[in-house]
């Protein structure tokens, strides 16, 4: 059931039209003075629609940006006094614009009035007046009352959509400013609203579905809840038969892992038993070709020592005869070789002496020349870094970009001065600091630096007052950071795109 709750949940998250769009503060000034303030809604690119009787109490009007919070001036574009609705046009203003519901709601349809940051409060569609659907200033009544400050606010359906803008009365002839109702509160129909917008051409997003009332989206619920209630016993009803056959094949693999056990303990019995007799065979027939050689050694031994004993006897008496013989002959061979081995010694010591002194001066010369070898080399290295470092190149980096008033400011940074250059470049709003400068407030003296590391072009923040960032991540100062092709930098108050230049 926990499943099937977060399914729902999830379904009605993904597949229910939800569009959160922007609504403003607008404050209308006459001669500087606030008379009165209400909710502009953002309909299209900085253009938010307002009811005209709010902009008649005053002649200059101020919008809140959402995002960065700055007061903006609004111009007017466009009014219809008889639809009391407004156009205006605020230069800066950010944020998403409404989608225009597709079709009309229904008198006793739920509806909510949409405020700031999200808030809304609902009600009820009571009535449309007139009743004719074709009328150009029908308008509808409902229950979701109006507080001060919230004067022109949307009204939208349960899926988010504009179906119109509030529209209220002044309180008098005397006082001009809009009178709170504490009945009902008015709004423009759905029809009137695309007319008016279409008339003046502006370029708003009408929703491609029709917005489903909520009683048919509990029903759309209630009929997936089933659905997946059925889904999910199939499931459950599989899960069981599949947990009992895996439980037999268990059982089954358990049985079979123990008649293997028992006949692999057998054969492991019987095998120590075959092994231990043919270990008691071996040693017993070892022990008898042992006893068979060491008799055969003996006897052999005994021949042997016998012919020995005769062969000495023999040799004995030769060996006297001719050790007399030897006597004399060396003797005389002494006397004639003694003399010239004595001089080819004295000969050969001489050539050994200039042969030493000889090798001693090849080394000497060989060990010079390696030293001046490996300086030339070293020159050689030397000069081809010098030559690398002169022919490098790189892509030129373009940056394109705007500050905060929508000034616009473009940087080329040339590839091959960036490779070349070995502490890198320098970016900031001192012409004689930077290599390239950007003369705005918001940018510091010497900002960043640029340096070309491995072939990557990385980013150092030098400290900067405002900071620097890349994707909308702030970079830590005096800290490198990788920039690549298709990045966002912001320098200061000053948004670049990223765009490398193929060399």
């Amino acid at each position: 059931m926990y499943r099937v709750g977060m399914f729902i949940a999830l379904w009605v998250l993904f597949t229910l039209p939800s569009y959160a769009f922007t609504t403003v503060t607008i404050e209308v000034l006459d001669d500087g003075k606030v008379e009165q303030t209400g909710i502009a809604t953002l309909v299209a690119n900085e253009t938010v629609i307002i009811n005209q009787k709010l902009l008649a109490q005053g002649n200059q009007y101020v919008v809140t940006d959402p995002t960065s919070k700055a007061k903006l001036i609004a111009d007017l574009s466009a009014n219809d006094e008889g639809l009391d609705l407004a156009i205006l046009h605020v230069n800066g203003l950010t944020g998403n614009p409404a989608v225009v519901a597709k079709e009309d709601t229904s008198i006793g349809s739920k509806i909510y009035l949409l405020k700031l940051n999200d808030l809304s409060t609902a009600g009820t569609l009571h009535s449309i007046l007139p009743a004719d659907k074709n009328h150009p200033e029908q308008r509808w009544q409902h229950t979701a009352l109006l507080s001060e400050g919230e004067f022109g606010a949307p009204l939208v359906n349960n899926c988010q959509e504009l179906l119109g803008v509030s529209v209220s009365d002044i309180k008098g002839v005397f006082d001009k400013r809009l009178k709170l109702s504490s009945s009902f509160s008015a709004a423009t129909s759905l029809t009137t609203l695309k007319t008016f917008l279409t008339k003046q051409n502006i370029d708003f997003k009408e929703s491609e579905n029709s917005c489903l009332s909520e009683a048919d989206q509990l029903a759309a619920l209630e009929k997936e809840k089933k659905k997946q209630q059925a889904t999910l016993e199939k499931q459950e009803a599989e899960r069981k038969a599949v947990e009992e056959e895996l439980e037999k094949l268990k059982k089954e693999a358990e049985e079979k892992k123990k008649a293997l056990e028992e006949a692999k303990a057998d054969t492991t019995r019987q095998d120590a038993e075959r092994q231990k007799a043919e270990e008691a065979l071996e040693e017993a027939r070892q022990q008898t070709i042992e006893q068979q050689k060491k008799l055969e050694d003996a006897e052999k031994a005994i021949k042997e020592q016998e012919e020995k004993v005769k062969e000495t006897e023999a040799k004995s008496k030769q060996k006297e005869l001719e050790f007399e013989e030897e006597k004399k002959s060396e003797q005389q061979k002494l006397i004639y070789y003694a003399i010239p081995i004595i001089l080819v010694l004295v000969v050969v010591l001489i050539v050994l002496s200039r042969r030493r002194k000889k090798l001693l001066e090849v080394e000497q010369e060989a060990s010079e020349n390696k030293q001046q070898l490996s300086a030339e080399k070293a020159k050689v290295v030397s000069a081809q870094e010098a030559l690398s470092k002169a022919s490098a190149n790189f892509d030129d980096i373009v940056l394109d970009g705007k500050d905060e008033a929508g000034g616009e400011h473009r940087i080329k940074v040339i590839g091959s001065t960036l490779a070349r250059t070995e502490g890198g470049i320098l970016i900031g709003r001192s012409a004689q600091k930077v290599n390239y400068v950007i003369n705005v407030p918001g940018v510091s003296r010497e900002h960043l630096n640029v340096i070309l590391i491995d072939n990557k072009v990385m980013i150092e923040d030098l400290g900067s007052v405002n900071g620097t960032a890349i994707n909308n991540r702030n970079l830590a100062p005096n800290t490198k950071a990788e920039l690549e092709n298709g990045d966002t930098l912001r320098i200061g108050t000053v948004t670049f795109s990223v765009h490398f230049l193929p060399s």
